[in-house]
């Protein structure tokens, strides 16, 4: 037969077992919320490299296109002047070097578009 407990040792047995599930379920419930701080704290940290990433990346296209517009406008100048000087000189060639400029000046156009399309 089963031994009958008193009222009062029984309700103090019961009263233990629920402190024993309350500090396990505390010490579960601090290990998960620091985990939780740590992995909030690396997400800021990746979050903020992003975002200085993006930014850079935006400042090197602005580089690019600004080193790009600079590099085609001396060129033009350049060519003006070159081909301005071949014309006062009477150069036969004066033909092919516009043909030449024009060329040059479709592959800078092709340039142009094709970093626009990745940036």
């Amino acid at each position: 037969m089963t031994p009958i407990i008193e009222s009062d040792r029984l309700i103090e047995m019961v009263i233990d077992k629920h402190n024993k599930f309350l500090e396990s379920f505390s010490s579960e419930f601090s290990g998960l919320e620091s985990k939780l701080n740590e992995v909030k704290q690396q997400a800021d940290i990746v979050k903020k490299e992003l975002e200085a990433t993006e930014a850079r990346i935006a400042v090197l296209n602005e580089k690019y296109f600004l080193l790009f517009h600079q590099a085609k406008k001396q060129r033009e100048e350049i060519t003006g002047q070159v081909i301005e000087k071949m014309r006062a000189a009477k150069f036969a060639m004066v033909q092919d070097m516009v043909r030449l400029s024009s060329r040059i000046d479709e592959f800078e156009k092709r340039l142009g578009s094709s970093k626009k399309y990745r940036g």
